[in-house]
C-alpha cells in the first residue's frame, strides 16, 4: 500500500478518527466520486438493489452515490474496521439498509455473496493499493450479470 507520510494507508486509517478524515477533505477524490455518481444516475436500466463500495473511508463518497441513485441496500468495505463501522452507523441513522465490512482489498475476499451487487464502486481505493488485481477480481465476483463497476 502507498505510504501517507510515515504511515502505510492501513496504519493511517487505523490511527485517525473518521471525523478527522472528513475534516481533511480529500478533495482529489471528489471528482471521481462525482463522475461515478453521474454514471449511476444515467444508467436507467440498472437494477438498483445493492451497491458495494470498496474503500468507503468515512462515507463521504457514499453520500454522493445515494443522492444520485438510491439503492435498496449498501455494503461498504474498508481496510479499517473503525471506518467501515463509522460509515455503517452514520447511514443506518439516516434510515439506509447498510452493512460495514472490513477487508484488505489487496489480498482478502469481501464477506459478501457472489453476484450480489447491482453496482460496485471504488472511487479512491485504487490510489492506495500496490496490487489492484484482487480488488478487480472481487468487483467481478460481487457483480450481478449486467451490473456495473
Amino acid at each position: 500500500m502507498n505510504n501517507i507520510g510515515a504511515f502505510s494507508s492501513v496504519e493511517y486509517y487505523n490511527l485517525i478518527s473518521p471525523e478527522d478524515h472528513i475534516n481533511n477533505n480529500h478533495g482529489r477524490f471528489w471528482e471521481s466520486a462525482n463522475m461515478i455518481a453521474q454514471e449511476l444516475r444515467k444508467d436507467s436500466a440498472l437494477k438498483r438493489n445493492v451497491l458495494v463500495e470498496l474503500g468507503c473511508a468515512a462515507g463521504q463518497s457514499l453520500e454522493r452515490f445515494i443522492m444520485a441513485a438510491p439503492f435498496k441496500k449498501y455494503i461498504v468495505v474498508d481496510v479499517s474496521e473503525k471506518m467501515a463501522q463509522f460509515t455503517e452507523q452514520k447511514y443506518k441513522k439516516k434510515g439506509h439498509a447498510i452493512k460495514g465490512l472490513t477487508a484488505n482489498l489487496e489480498y482478502e475476499k469481501v464477506d459478501a455473496k457472489n453476484a450480489s451487487a447491482s453496482a460496485v464502486v471504488a472511487s479512491g481505493t485504487v490510489y492506495f493499493l500496490k496490487n489492484c488485481e484482487n480488488l478487480f477480481q472481487e468487483a467481478h465476483r460481487l457483480l450481478q450479470r449486467k451490473g456495473i463497476f
